[in-house]
């Protein structure tokens, strides 16, 4: 297209084809991959968990063990894989090893609710092995966790000292 002096100003398309090329490689080179890995993985962990999540509901616990471990794709572990596994765990009834992954995702967590939960889930492990001295423990420690939060730690009669008849 001419302009008013007769003057050709439309850039070649194969020109801005090149210039974009090289604008996304320079991007890519200075540090964009980073951002770019870094959302990848977090579409993946959401894919990870939602289908953690589908495996459990279905009852399915085995299953959801096994797509809870691909959750740990670091060298150190996290309060929500170890709150998963744990969780897993407990369901299928490997009650040893449960207690002692949540008892490695409750320093993992700072969120006070997260915390509750992993002392409430780690409380019901406990009284599933009948240790019920330290269960009440758990969830007195629990409570001091959640207060002011709006919500309310799991009920228990205070007297887990010995199983009723």
């Amino acid at each position: 297209m001419l302009d008013a002096k007769g003057i050709d100003n439309n850039m070649h398309p194969n020109l801005l084809i090149w210039l974009g090329v090289v604008a996304l490689l320079v991007y890519f080179f200075l540090g964009g991959h980073r951002r770019i890995r870094a959302i990848t993985r977090a579409f993946g962990t959401s894919n990870a968990m939602n289908a953690v999540m589908a495996a459990y509901r279905n009852g399915d616990y085995i299953t959801a063990l096994k797509k809870a471990e691909g959750l740990n794709n670091s060298p150190e572990k996290t309060g929500e894989y170890c709150f998963l596994r744990g969780a897993m765990l407990h369901h299928l009834g490997q009650l040893d090893k449960s207690e002692a992954i949540l008892r490695e995702a409750i320093p993992l967590h700072d969120d006070p609710r997260q915390k509750a939960l992993v002392y409430s889930t780690l409380a019901s492990v406990l009284m599933d092995q009948r240790r019920f001295p330290e269960s009440s423990r758990i969830l007195r420690k629990c409570r001091p966790s959640v207060a002011g939060q709006g919500i309310q730690p799991p009920r228990y009669s205070g007297n887990l000292a010995a199983p009723g008849p």
